[in-house]
């Protein structure tokens, strides 16, 4: 069982219906966010932890190889209905910094 890091450090079990479930609310069609979700399980298979920001790069990497679109529509929706940036601290994530 993987478990997930969020944020503010709580921790849960990898739900892989969560992550189809946001795939599907930026666009992505249902045989898509399955076999998103599939490969990203693929890549953290194995391990006991994998942070949120971690899977929202792997999500919007994936995203992004479906159509700019459907990356931006996750950037969009983050901004305007969870308030956050998550775009920006995966760019920092990524550089090392956090």
């Amino acid at each position: 069982m993987v478990v997930v890091v969020k944020r503010n450090g709580r921790t849960e079990e990898y739900i892989p219906e969560k992550l189809i479930v946001s795939l599907l609310k930026n666009g992505a069609s249902v045989e898509d966010a399955r076999r998103i979700e599939r490969e990203i399980r693929s890549v953290i298979e194995g391990r006991e932890r994998v942070s949120s920001l971690e899977l929202a790069a792997l999500a919007l990497k994936k995203l992004g190889e479906l159509g700019e679109e459907y990356r931006l529509s996750w950037i969009y929706y983050d901004i305007n209905h969870k308030r956050r940036r998550t775009d920006l601290e995966i760019e920092k994530y990524l550089r090392g910094g956090g």
